[in-house]
């Protein structure tokens, strides 16, 4: 996974994120596809982690048409579109601040070209 974009939905208070997927398997050629992703989001006080949470595939678009050889793979992606994945840490405060800094959130909005949140 490579080169996110964030995607902000005021409306809805969701986000996203598009990212481009390259895999490949022993012996085939590489598949590529563009895939964006929505979710809802959430500060986790105790992990001091901002989350989006139950993100879903929504969208996947291949880059060149996917061979036979490699129906497999794509199969194994698709399978996944409109499907609950794992929670993505977008910020990890302990991180960033090697835990000096553990702020507990009083408010939380998405905005259309980012994400207020207000400790």
């Amino acid at each position: 996974l490579t080169d996110p974009q964030p995607l902000f939905y005021a409306s809805t208070q969701e986000m996203g994120v598009t990212v481009h997927i390259s895999m490949k398997e022993e012996n085939k050629p590489e598949i590529s596809a563009i895939a964006s992703l929505r979710g809802g989001i959430q500060f986790d006080n105790k992990q001091q982690q901002l989350q989006l949470v139950r993100p879903k595939i929504e969208n996947l678009s291949w880059a060149d048409p996917p061979k036979q050889s490699q129906k497999h793979m794509t199969s194994m992606l698709e399978q996944w579109i409109g499907k609950d994945l794992p929670v993505i840490v977008l910020l990890d405060i302990k991180q960033l601040t090697n835990s000096a800094f553990t702020p507990d959130l009083r408010d939380i909005k998405v905005m259309d070209k980012g994400i207020e949140v207000i400790f």
